[in-house]
């Protein structure tokens, strides 16, 4: 294996952030301009109305109780806490996401100097700035924008405390990024292990102090988020990843296979999840047939970056390449056994930290696509990461689930004598909803296994009112056969029926 990128540049950061200047400022224009868009638009989603829950101004506990409380994101509690006491809107409670998705794009542009040459840099940034997986959570209320901000930065502070003597300043801007990037999402804690390994047996430091200086911050992370740890201890179920325990019941009915998952969130990480079926086709009985309509364009999309990888795999440096597969390998393989043991589900937004290290392999690739073939290649990956851009922003299909919609609707014609049921997002309708009727949800560990108990369901929640209005939204999760479409489809009366994007809402008069 060889390289032809340069080997990590000692130079302060200001010379990198001055021979970039031009292209970073206008990458970073067309990266502000398309998380901008629209981004308060979308109803508020179901982990969004958990942000929402944990800092609501009307709440019970103090900032310090619900910080501490949060560990799936406690550093976006803290940015957000403030911003809902002004007001509670979808602008306020996703801004701070928005920000750092756009800062994160010149903080790429500096790390990936530090290992590869100004072209290739470039190349960075652009991919990082139209990246579909990154737009689509920059305009979310969640800590996932945040981890790949602090991944970077945590990375390039790491990067720079191996390059020479040792220096306070990067140490401590270092500890800070880490910190902060644990915080941003519990995930970080992976990406952390990843950089002790590489700084013990990767890349060791000429300077002794420098290892052990890094050791000493990794350690001082991990004490400094153990509050965190020990709650997430409390909540799930850690003690499955003990060999010999049973691992329980699955924590998501319907899911696909981790294979399969894998496979999807490396697709995500380039594309997103509007390239191909969307995320509600991929978690109905029939996906596989989404799958099956949508194979060229996903076989030819994998091939691009696979080609792309190979070729950024081969050109990038031993040591580099030895530290991103334990940074991009060591948090897929920890959230896969975490799925497996069902300690927590897999989800392609937990590999967020490994984001930038595909995307700086990716660009290595691109930017090493010489023969006309390979530029035809490299256009036609930009115009497939494009079309997924467009898809995310613009198309009903990739849209969440629009529960506003039908809750505004259901206040507008619903009576108080027609309960609302709704099976998983009830949260999100309350929130919402103000019109006069109870809304009721299945039990949250109920999963529906057969057509006889949708049927004594909705009798026991219609409580013998002679209508009653289902919002049918992630039904998956609780009725992955559709029980419950095939019982309002088959029997009684459908009085009115009404689509918005991810969402059914219907009003249905109950058979006698």
């Amino acid at each position: 294996m060889h390289s032809t990128a340069p080997q990590p540049d000692p130079a302060p950061l200001r010379d990198d952030l001055r021979a970039l200047a031009r292209p970073m400022l206008l990458i970073t224009l067309l990266g502000a301009v398309l998380r901008l868009f629209r981004f308060w638009e979308p109803a508020l989603w179901v982990d969004e109305i958990e942000t929402l829950a944990m800092c609501a101004p009307d709440g019970q506990l103090s900032f310090g109780e619900q910080f501490l409380d949060d560990i799936q994101c406690p550093l976006y509690l803290a940015s957000v806490w403030p911003l809902v006491r002004i007001q509670v809107s979808e602008i306020l409670l996703r801004l701070p996401a928005v920000i750092a998705g756009i800062l994160a794009i010149p903080a790429f542009g500096l790390l990936a100097r530090r290992l590869v040459d100004r072209h290739t840099a470039v190349w960075a940034m652009l991919l990082l700035a139209i990246n579909p997986f990154h737009i689509w959570h920059s305009q979310d209320a969640r800590g996932y924008a945040y981890i790949v901000l602090f991944t970077i930065l945590s990375t390039l502070y790491f990067l720079r405390c191996l390059e020479g003597r040792f220096a306070l300043k990067y140490l401590g801007m270092y500890l800070a990024a880490t910190t902060a990037m644990v915080l941003s999402n519990m995930s970080g804690l992976f990406l952390l292990g990843g950089q002790m390994v590489a700084a013990l047996w990767i890349a060791r430091p000429g300077d002794r102090r420098n290892r052990w200086a890094l050791l000493a911050a990794g350690l001082l992370v991990l004490l400094i988020v153990s509050p965190w740890l020990h709650k997430a201890g409390q909540i799930l179920a850690v003690e499955r990843l003990v060999p010999g325990n049973e691992a329980g019941d699955p924590l998501r009915s319907g899911a696909s296979s981790l294979p399969a998952a894998v496979l999807h969130a490396v697709f995500a990480t380039f594309f997103g999840y509007s390239l191909g079926p969307s995320l509600h086709e991929l978690v109905r009985p029939d996906r596989m047939e989404a799958v099956r309509e949508a194979w060229p364009l996903l076989v030819a999309a994998a091939l691009l970056v696979g080609e792309m990888l190979r070729i950024g795999l081969r050109r990038i440096g031993r040591r580099t390449l030895l530290m991103f597969a334990v940074w991009i390998v060591l948090p897929m393989l920890a959230i896969t056994i975490l799925a497996q043991r069902n300690v927590k589900t897999f989800n392609p937004r937990y590999l967020a930290s490994t984001l930038p290290f595909f995307l700086l392999l990716a660009s290595i690739g691109l930017a090493r696509w010489r023969t006309w073939r390979q530029r035809a290649g490299s256009l036609l990956l930009i115009a497939l990461t494009l079309v997924s851009v467009g898809g995310a922003l613009f198309s009903e299909r990739y849209a969440k689930g629009d529960i506003r919609a039908a809750a505004r609707h259901v206040a507008t014609l619903g009576t108080v004598e027609e309960p609302v049921i709704i099976p998983r997002v009830k949260r999100v309708f309350d929130h919402y909803y103000d019109g006069p009727a109870a809304t009721l949800e299945l039990d949250h560990f109920m999963i529906l296994g057969s057509l006889d108990q949708a049927r004594d369901v909705m009798r026991v929640r219609a409580g013998g009112a002679p209508s009653c209005w289902v919002v049918l939204c992630r039904t998956w999760a609780q009725d992955p056969r559709n029980y419950l479409e095939t019982l309002i489809e088959g029997e009684g009366e459908i009085l009115d029926d009404r689509r918005y994007p991810g969402v059914r809402l219907v009003r249905w008069a109950p058979p006698g």
